[in-house]
């Protein structure tokens, strides 16, 4: 079955902060992005489960506000994490 996607995904190779429902952040990097979600890199294991709620934060050292997007985490992988903005 192929995956229906809503928007035109964009590589990218950017820092960000992925927190989760515990509070626990964990500094990952962008894999790709588009409107409706993002694809996270995570060095190391996380403890997000399909379904958790999340919070993403993008900024750059050019950036003078932080940009926070809330999710939800729709996969989970050995080193991704696949989000779907809610916000």
């Amino acid at each position: 079955m192929k995956t229906q996607r809503h928007h035109c995904r964009v590589e990218c190779d950017s820092q960000c902060l992925l927190t989760g429902q515990s509070g626990v952040t964990y500094h990952a990097s962008l894999s790709d992005i588009s409107l409706s979600g993002a694809l996270v890199m995570v060095d190391g294991g996380t403890n997000f489960t399909v379904g958790d709620a999340c919070d993403l934060v993008f900024s750059d050292s050019a950036a003078k506000f932080p940009l926070k997007r809330t999710g939800k985490i729709v996969r989970v992988d050995s080193d991704t994490i696949g989000v779907s903005f809610t916000t």
